[in-house]
């Protein structure tokens, strides 16, 4: 009885979806949990709960493992992918010690036995908020806006004065400006140009920049009707990718990026560049690689120019190359997915830099024309 005051005192700042393909089971859970949370929705098989998983962000899942078109295990995965802090409760009839080592692997807080025993169900949903707040006290996340910083963006609303927007689009960094239409101390109801909108919509957060102030913002759901984003889960950043100084992209699917060592060619999967660093993913990370390690690269990628035809007219054309630099290993970090990601400072020629400044400026401009065709 204890806990489920506990629960019905936590469980009003948090909101949870319910993943069930049986109507009767995923009905009774909705009705028995709506009475301690903030908001539940539901889903009828893993699709539905991914779907609406990426138009609103949940705190807490619980989901069920055998359901058509997408099983729970595969769900699970990318859920963790879109949000590695979810919290996330299995419940199902079925459980061998295979699928169990699997749902362990990803970290799930606990795996139920069908029928629910409701008081265990509290017991592990208490758990789940307990791992939240200790993800908030490790950072700098928290569910109210401080007092200073409500007090600021609230005159902001009343004086219709616009703040910055930040998000990023294939690693390029896009900022326009936003109003707040509405706010309290746990929400930020926001409006803002076309193509912000769709890439808060596409990230599910974006970074509010007002004066010095700057505030992650996580995207809690979109009001289609009036063409707004409310926002939740806020977080104060020390810096922003205004702060770069140089820009940042993800090369396109052509860019390739291989090291020779002992006589071997490893590839590697990029996630981003810049003039400066390049930072990539594998699954099989060799031995050879540690930190403030060297590793001999070999970037190749495509550079436009332009050229005279017959007809005297200029053609405009794209010739492959390749550079070579001796990197730092600056980090390497473990992701959750099991794969392995590598930072790498680069060690240009003059030559290879002024190429790779071009392919960058190219990238940039194909980045943008094809932002506008979505937005």
């Amino acid at each position: 009885m204890e806990n489920i005051i506990s629960l019905k005192k936590l469980g009003c700042d948090y909101n949870l979806l319910v993943v069930e393909d049986s109507k009767h089971v995923n009905t009774k859970l909705v009705e028995y949990l709506s009475k301690f949370f903030l908001e539940i929705d539901s889903a009828e098989d893993g699709q539905d709960g991914l779907t609406k998983f990426n138009n609103k962000r949940y705190d807490i899942v619980i989901t069920d493992i055998n359901m058509p078109k997408m099983d729970g295990t595969s769900f699970i995965q990318k859920l963790i992918e879109i949000d590695s802090n979810v919290q996330i409760i299995v419940a199902s009839a079925f459980g061998n010690d295979e699928n169990l080592r699997t749902l362990n692997k990803f970290g799930i807080v606990e795996f139920m036995q069908k029928p629910i025993d409701n008081l265990k169900l509290v017991d592990a949903l208490l758990v789940c908020i307990e791992n939240i707040q200790t993800i908030i006290n490790n950072s700098n996340i928290t569910y109210t806006l401080d007092d200073p910083v409500y007090e600021i963006l609230l005159e902001l609303k009343d004086t219709e004065k616009t703040v910055e927007l930040i998000n990023s689009y294939q690693g390029l960094t896009i900022i326009q400006e936003g109003y707040i239409k509405d706010i309290n101390s746990k929400t930020i109801t926001i409006e803002t140009t076309n193509t912000q909108y769709h890439l808060i919509k596409g990230e599910k957060r974006t970074i509010i920049v007002i004066d010095n102030i700057a505030i992650r913002a996580n995207l809690q759901y979109v009001d289609k009707e009036n063409r707004q984003l409310v926002l939740k889960k806020f977080e104060t950043l020390d810096r922003t990718p205004k702060d770069r100084k140089v820009s940042r992209v993800i090369p396109a699917k052509d860019f390739t990026l291989s090291r020779y060592y002992k006589c071997e060619t490893f590839s590697y999967d990029v996630l981003s560049l810049s003039i400066n660093s390049i930072s990539v993913k594998t699954s099989a990370l060799d031995k050879s690689f540690s930190d403030n390690s060297h590793a001999d690269l070999i970037l190749g990628f495509q550079v436009g120019y332009s050229k005279h035809n017959n007809t005297s007219h200029r053609e405009n054309l794209l010739k492959p190359v390749k550079i070579r630099s001796k990197s730092l290993i600056y980090k390497i970090d473990k992701l959750v997915d099991g794969s392995t990601k590598i930072v790498f400072v680069l060690d240009l020629t003059a030559e290879g830099k002024k190429l790779l400044e071009q392919y960058i400026i190219q990238r940039e401009i194909d980045i943008l024309n094809k932002l506008q065709e979505i937005a």
